[in-house]
């Protein structure tokens, strides 16, 4: 693959990194990545969308996500206009635990990305006609809350980009075929992840709640997010297991249980493999990071 452009963006408010951009000429961006998210809603014209090594035509409609660690392009264009919202994952962040509690917005934001690099697979997010100018009334007035800064806009262009992500997370819910639909049953199995990790969960409970049988779920799962349903339940636990070391006194043996992993001796083996020291080793390295600050 041909070198790519690193881009970065002056956010008019520091402060809050979210933007809105159209762009009606696409000539000029080559091969580039970004240190930001961009949502990208194509509002006219037609084609090609390279990501990595991949192809595939985009034309009015169509909705991506495109993450700061891919690279992309716009080809043989025809009249294509579209709209970017670029933002940095922390804008989201105090919402961000109701919003993976949607599949689809673990489709869009978190699986399709990945699975885009692995296959020639086109977004999923088709809008219509009235849907697309739903959407587009919507990035206007998000973009103009932004241009003016008046008196609470920050919340009032929050709300409004959550209501955009909320309502294509919806949309790609709605999927009911092809590559769509089994992207939208990983999400029910990534959401079920995320808000029962603390239970007892096998193969079998994350195969019922996606619809699959228990081997055409890990094949899938692998081709979605890189890991195993049992590696990704692992390592989610691991992470909420790394902010209770840091953020309560509680014994390791009660980290260990309330993210699922009653075993205190395994939790500690599996710990050790992540994060490579031990969860004691962890927490009073936070500690005296903390106090040295």
């Amino acid at each position: 693959m041909a070198n790519s452009e690193r881009l970065t963006w002056t956010y008019s408010d520091p402060q809050f990194p979210l933007a809105v951009k159209p762009v009606h000429d696409t000539q000029g961006y080559q091969l580039h990545s970004h240190d930001f998210t961009e949502l990208v809603v194509i509002r006219e014209g037609w084609g090609l969308h390279q990501l990595g090594e991949q192809q595939y035509p985009i034309q009015a409609g169509d909705v991506f996500v495109v993450t700061s660690d891919n690279a992309h392009a716009y080809l043989e264009t025809h009249q294509l206009g579209l709209v970017n919202v670029l933002f940095k994952p922390e804008v989201i962040n105090l919402h961000e635990a109701e919003l993976r509690a949607l599949p689809g917005y673990h489709a869009l934001f978190t699986l399709e990305p990945h699975y885009r690099q692995q296959r020639r697979y086109r977004s999923r997010v088709k809008l219509m006609e009235e849907e697309l100018a739903c959407v587009t009334a919507l990035l206007d007035r998000m973009e103009d809350e932004l241009i003016g800064q008046a008196p609470g806009y920050r919340t009032m262009a929050m709300s409004q980009l959550l209501q955009l992500i909320i309502y294509l997370a919806r949309r790609y819910g709605d999927a009911d075929e092809g590559a769509g639909s089994m992207l939208r049953q990983i999400g029910e199995a990534i959401s079920h992840i995320e808000h029962a990790y603390a239970e007892t969960l096998t193969l079998d409970d994350l195969a019922e709640v996606a619809n699959m049988s228990p081997r055409h779920l890990i094949r899938r799962f692998q081709e979605s997010t890189g890991v195993s349903p049992i590696e990704y339940l692992n390592r989610f636990r691991l992470h909420r297991a790394a902010t209770l070391l840091c953020d309560t006194a509680l014994p390791i043996g009660a980290v260990a249980a309330a993210v699922g992993i009653p075993d205190s001796n395994y939790f500690a083996r599996l710990f050790k493999r992540a994060m490579g020291v031990t969860p004691r080793a962890y927490r009073r390295r936070h500690l005296l990071d903390t106090r040295g600050r």
